[in-house]
C-alpha cells in the first residue's frame, strides 16, 4: 500500500506526520511527502528584469530549502514505511490530486476552520476531498499547534 503525505512546511506539521506515520505503520504502507510551493508565483506579474531575476534567486533559494526540508522529514519516516518526497507545482489541491493516481489513499492535515476565517483562508483539504477519486485521510491540525 502506498499513501501520500501533502505536508504544509509553512505551517505547524510536527504533530500530523506523526500522525502520518501512525497510519503508514498501521496500514504496512510507504508513505511519500509532498509540498506544494508557489515558487514562480513570487515574480509572475514583475516587470522589471532586474527585480525578477532577484526574486527568481529568492525563489530557487526557498525551494532548494524545503527540498532539505522534505528530505530531512523523510528520514523521521522507519525505513520500512520511507518513500520519496515531491515539490509538485501549480495550485496546492491541484497539485496534489494530479499525484493521487500511484497512491491507495492520500493523507492531509486540516487547520478545520469555519465561518469566515474558512471564507477567507479556504482549505486545500477540502478541495482534494471534493476533487480526488482516492480515499482521504484527514488529519486535524491541533489548535495550539497551528
Amino acid at each position: 500500500m502506498k499513501l501520500l503525505f501533502a505536508i504544509d512546511l509553512s505551517g505547524a506539521y510536527e504533530p500530523v506526520l506523526d500522525q502520518a506515520i501512525g497510519w503508514a505503520e498501521r496500514l504496512d504502507a510507504t508513505l511519500d511527502l509532498a509540498f506544494v510551493g508557489l515558487y514562480d508565483d513570487l515574480y509572475e506579474f514583475v516587470s522589471d528584469p532586474r527585480v525578477r531575476e532577484l526574486l527568481a534567486v529568492e525563489s530557487a533559494r526557498i525551494r532548494e530549502e524545503h527540498r532539505q526540508q522534505l528530505e530531512d522529514l523523510l528520514l523521521r519516516i522507519p525505513q520500512a514505511h520511507r518513500g520519496r518526497a515531491f515539490q509538485p507545482a501549480g495550485p496546492p489541491a491541484t497539485a496534489i490530486t494530479s499525484l493521487e493516481n500511484d497512491y491507495d489513499a492520500l493523507v492531509l492535515g486540516t487547520h478545520g476552520r469555519s465561518g469566515l476565517s474558512h471564507l477567507w483562508l479556504g482549505s486545500v483539504c477540502e478541495r482534494v476531498v471534493r476533487t480526488s477519486h482516492k480515499p482521504i485521510i484527514a488529519l486535524r491540525i491541533p489548535h495550539d499547534a497551528a
